[in-house]
């Protein structure tokens, strides 16, 4: 377990980098995080849509939903997921949402 800094304020996270607690996620976190995970040009529109869907469904379900359950929402192909979050689905979207696929 360790701390994570934005500008703003101080996040507890484990050693991936995933929030200890969802509940603290912010924007800030999202788009501090986004410039560790080299998202070149910040993180847009459809960085967004996935991100709240991400979160949407978390609190819906208390899961991280796959990767297709998330694709087939925003209407995006893998690759483009992939553009989006060079690091991955789990490691680059799931992560910026502040939700741990571990659980």
């Amino acid at each position: 377990m360790g701390t994570f800094s934005s500008d703003k304020r101080e996040y507890e996270v484990d050693g991936g980098g995933f929030l200890m607690d969802p509940m603290s996620w912010d924007h800030d976190f999202a788009e501090t995080m986004s410039e560790r995970l080299k998202i070149s040009g910040g993180l847009t529109n459809e960085h967004w849509e996935v991100l709240h869907f991400i979160r949407k469904r978390y609190k819906e379900t208390g899961i991280c939903p796959t990767v297709y359950d998330t694709c087939r929402t925003a209407g995006l192909r893998l690759r483009e997921l992939r553009r989006l979050f060079p690091t991955g689905y789990l490691r680059g979207a799931c992560l910026l949402a502040g939700i741990t696929y571990r659980e």
